[in-house]
């Protein structure tokens, strides 16, 4: 999965530093997606393009977003299970929580063996479509 991520997405940095070189540009916010990226300038560009090439990389996450609006509760009355915590180690289908809508509980499962990285919502929070609710490391980086 690194490889793969590093080939998709380094290319496309390399091109938004080369452009930094050619403009006058200080600050570059771009949004693709679940992709989102800040460049500000505090330097010579060529030395930032530098440092990406042999810095080494980090290990990606995955995050698991709303798929619809609701409320993001941990358990459900339907199907009460003991809430994950971070640095917890989960299994590829194992309920990490429920958003609520209408009443009715959607189950949010983890899509991979990993390890549970960080929770970015609280118990009973209001979420919209495509809010961050948490970040997985997947088993074997």
């Amino acid at each position: 999965m690194e490889k793969t991520y590093q080939k998709l997405i380094k290319p496309e940095l390399n091109e938004l530093i080369a452009f930094c070189e050619k403009s006058g540009i200080t600050q570059l916010e771009l949004e693709m997606g679940d992709f989102a990226v800040n460049f500000t300038k505090s330097g010579d560009c060529a030395t930032q393009k530098a440092n990406l090439e042999t810095e080494p990389q980090d290990i990606p996450s995955l995050l698991l977003n709303a798929d619809r609006v609701g409320v993001f509760h941990f358990s459900s009355p339907e199907n009460p299970i003991t809430p994950v915590k971070a640095g917890e180690t989960v299994k590829q289908g194992q309920k990490l929580g429920f958003i609520e809508t209408l009443s009715l509980y959607y189950d949010i499962v983890s899509p991979c063996d990993g390890t549970l990285k960080n929770i970015l919502v609280r118990e009973d929070e209001i979420v919209e479509f495509g809010k961050l609710l948490l970040e997985l490391t997947p088993a074997g980086n």
